[in-house]
């Protein structure tokens, strides 16, 4: 491990949870698109497909339970690209996490215990 590689922080506060669904994306006022959808948090999304954007777009998801939602991309890679809420979604309320149960789950509780920092030496408080 490289020394800048110890500097390197996970900077978000809220757990993301796996998606496997195709979504609806409006990249632009007068088009949408399909892209897949790799993971969600109340505070962004990761999504794949071939569709090419520029860092600080702004695009609108379509999330089952929700609506349409608008986003900011903050980081791209061929083939994925991360974007920012402007506003936090409740995920209770989004299609993809609450009808499956996926929030109930005991694994995915015991990531977001890790991930928010309520997990210590393998218990949660």
């Amino acid at each position: 491990m490289a020394i800048e590689d110890s500097f390197v922080v996970d900077r978000r506060l809220k757990p993301r949870l796996p998606v496997t669904s195709s979504a609806r994306l409006r990249p632009n006022d007068w088009s949408t698109a399909h892209i897949d959808m790799v993971d969600i948090s109340a505070e962004g999304f990761r999504g794949a497909g071939e569709l090419l954007f520029r860092i600080g777009s702004y695009v609108s998801l379509q999330i089952p339970g929700i609506g349409w939602v608008e986003a900011l991309i903050v980081w791209t890679h061929p083939g994925q690209f991360g974007a920012r809420f402007l506003f936090p979604i409740d995920l209770d309320c989004c299609g993809w996490t609450s009808h499956a149960g996926k929030l109930r789950d005991p694994l995915v509780r015991k990531l977001a215990a890790h991930a928010t920092g309520e997990l210590r030496n393998g218990t949660s408080h």
